[in-house]
């Protein structure tokens, strides 16, 4: 037999093996995930390398698996396994279509067939993030700048109506976690729509990074010593200062937006800085924060009609985090994994504390006070509790919107996490509120 005959048998046999190497690992990686769907944790736990045990072990896989249909809805289906490119392990890629939502599995077997690693990830959505049509780029110009605290200076975007006058300006203060300037949100950028919207309309809008997404490196080692002043407060005074001094700002018209948490601490911020001329609560909650977080789960774990083990455990936790907080049950030392949210006790007991609707009632400067009915983050029951409080207050304009959620978009019904996926546009409604409360003040 020749030398070339020789090499093409070799080569042949290679490539048999290695198919059969793969097609194996396929109907392993299937397998694994069918056990999964039909919560036979013991017997997927068979199908795991010893060294991968530590966290896909039965305990670790049911638990991480009722937080997956927690969060996303029942599996519906799942694709066939796609191989990845790989030198030594079989890698591939698996379509999960849950209830409410998609991922994507990376799900790692080794030579010896066994299942060595599994990470699930978001599919990747080409938002196209439109620009509203109410938003007319011809009538203002965008700026990129940065302002701040000596040390915490944050990127910023200004959108400035053209011409030469002074105008009136709006600063927008972001609601609870790391947000982008624009309040990037799934589909959606709230703050770009808004600053859009009143700058096509004469209004200065200023925007900007939060500081814990600016400075996620320099946040950590200082974390635990973290109240509501550094994370939003300190910065949105400093922005206020910053537009006081810029020709194109009427200094006696500067007003600050919150969204959410921002709408919370508004009351506070204009209380702390008299450069303030007037603040607009959009979607913040009147109680406090610790409050309305156990409702928050009981209506995300409820949307499938049912409370599921991970669920009733989640819940139970919640709730005694919720009563320490309540009743005090906690010193500056308590560990942050034994405190709701995973916040430091620093940050707690100062916003604990607070009470957003006598601040406002304090306050002689206008405020608009916006609601969404379909919100499910902040109830109408908030909006009605900040009615009541200050509805005899003439300084104090209110406006509940129907049809929009918790971003000021259009829902037809009361949203849920799911919704935020969609692409969409702060309404136009808001937009004209806005408006017309600035002319009016």
């Amino acid at each position: 037999m020749n030398m070339k005959k020789l090499f093409l048998i070799a080569v042949t046999a290679t490539f048999l093996v290695s198919f059969a190497y793969s097609q194996e690992a396929s109907q392993t990686a299937s397998s694994f995930l069918q056990l999964l769907r039909e919560q036979k944790f013991g017997m997927a736990e068979k199908m795991v390398a010893e060294s991968a045990k530590k966290y896909l072990n039965e305990a670790s896989l049911k638990d991480f698996w009722l937080q997956m249909e927690s969060r996303y809805g029942a599996l519906r289906k799942f694709g066939a396994p796609e191989k990845q490119k790989s030198i030594k392990n079989s890698i591939f890629l698996v379509k999960f279509y849950f209830e409410n939502d998609s991922l994507n599995c990376r799900l790692v077997v080794d030579e010896q067939n066994l299942i060595s690693a599994m990470v699930f990830v978001p599919f990747v959505c080409n938002y196209a993030f439109k620009i509203p049509e109410y938003a007319d780029t011809t009538k203002f110009y965008e700026i990129e700048t940065t302002f701040g605290v000596p040390g915490w200076e944050l990127p910023a975007k200004l959108t400035i109506p053209k011409g030469t006058k002074q105008y009136p300006a709006v600063i927008l203060v972001h609601g609870s976690g790391p947000n982008d300037m624009d309040e990037t949100i799934g589909g959606h950028k709230v703050f770009r729509d808004i600053a859009y919207g009143l700058s096509s309309n004469g209004v200065v809008v200023m925007r900007y990074e939060k500081r814990t997404r600016e400075y996620p490196g320099k946040i950590t080692p200082v974390y635990d010593k973290l109240t509501i002043w550094e994370e939003a407060m300190e910065d949105a005074i400093a922005a206020v200062a910053f537009l006081q001094e810029n020709d194109y700002v009427d200094p006696t018209k500067i007003y600050v937006l919150g969204h959410s948490l921002g709408g919370h601490i508004a009351p506070r911020i204009a209380q702390a800085f008299t450069g303030v001329s007037g603040i607009i609560i959009m979607n913040g909650n009147a109680r406090p924060l610790h409050k309305i977080v156990i409702e928050q789960y009981e209506y995300i774990f409820n949307l499938d009609g049912k409370i599921n083990e991970y669920e009733a455990k989640e819940l139970a936790k919640i709730r005694r985090q919720v009563e320490m907080i309540d009743k005090g049950e906690f010193t500056d030392s308590t560990a942050r994994d034994s405190l709701l949210l995973m916040l430091p006790a620093k940050y707690w007991k100062d916003l604990s504390k607070y009470d957003p609707v006598e601040t406002a009632k304090k306050l002689q400067i206008p405020i608009l006070i916006l609601a969404a009915e379909n919100d499910y983050q902040i109830l109408p029951l908030e909006f009605d509790i900040w009615k009541r409080a200050l509805q005899n207050n003439k300084n104090v304009s209110f406006k509940m919107f129907k049809n929009l959620n918790h971003l000021m978009v259009h829902s037809p019904k009361k949203s849920k996490p799911s919704d935020y996926e969609k692409e969409g546009n702060v309404s136009e409604e808001v937009i004209k509120e806005i408006l017309n409360w600035i002319k009016k003040n």
